[in-house]
């Protein structure tokens, strides 16, 4: 995916900022070493993200492209600083604080994050709008899918629910939501030809979606989604033969 500079806003909100639950210690403690105002150089698509910490969870919201994601907190080194965060789709990110500055690492790259300013209250009101529509919502459940289209195609998965890149990607265009389609009867299909041995099958479903999730366009992904269907149709042939023909 071709780079180009554009100021890339990371708004790290304070509890102080929100009504709800008191913040536990850990919590309590990432709140006060990551919330802030960011910025960095990122891709163009990327636009503005907003990172909050508020009642207990850590939250990174796109407005552009309207994707909220809440990330659990997998563990805290206090030497280092650092915070491991895992995403639904099991992605992983790291932030390390530098003396003010954060380094965020992913399983495809990294970046810094340059400290501007505090949150303010006004960027700590339009987040908890955010939250409020993602808790259900129907008014923001409509005004998500006519500006982005992303709820009005069906996938393998409920898309009014899409929330990561890869969720985006598939619920905003009818090819890969009907390869999403076709990959989940096939996967079924080889689950239950296998027996016993579905377990392996779904170990390594997961370890496809892990790299189909680096994939950066439409074409990459169509191209993982088709590969991965002619493996698990392989598989579905194979273990559906009696055994002692395999």
């Amino acid at each position: 995916m071709k780079r180009v500079s554009m100021l890339i806003i990371f708004i790290l909100f304070s509890v102080k900022a929100f009504a709800g639950v008191a913040l536990t210690g850990d919590m309590a403690y990432i709140d006060r070493n990551f919330s802030g105002v960011y910025s960095t150089f990122l891709s163009k698509s990327d636009g503005i993200t907003m990172v909050a910490v508020k009642d207990n969870n850590f939250y990174t919201y796109m407005p552009k492209k309207d994707i909220l994601i809440k990330w659990q907190v997998d563990s805290i080194d206090y030497k280092e600083t650092l915070i491991n965060l895992i995403g639904k789709d099991d992605s992983i990110i790291t932030m390390k604080n530098l003396l003010g500055d954060i380094k965020v690492s992913m399983d495809d790259g990294g970046f810094i994050l340059n400290r501007i300013r505090g949150f303010t209250k006004r960027d700590a009101d339009a987040f908890l709008d955010v939250v409020a529509r993602s808790n259900g919502s129907a008014a923001a459940i409509d005004k998500r899918e006519k500006t982005t289209g992303v709820g009005n195609l069906k996938a393998s998965f409920d898309c009014k629910k899409a929330s990561t890149k890869t969720e985006i990607m598939i619920c905003s265009d009818p090819g890969l939501a009907q390869k999403d389609i076709e990959m989940s009867v096939v996967f079924k299909q080889a689950v239950a030809a296998s027996g016993d041995n579905g377990a392996g099958i779904k170990k390594g479903q997961k370890a496809w979606m892990k790299e189909r999730n680096k994939c950066g366009d439409t074409q990459c992904l169509l191209q993982s989604y088709q590969e991965q269907i002619d493996e698990l149709v392989s598989l579905r042939t194979y273990m559906s033969k009696p055994a002692e023909f395999r």
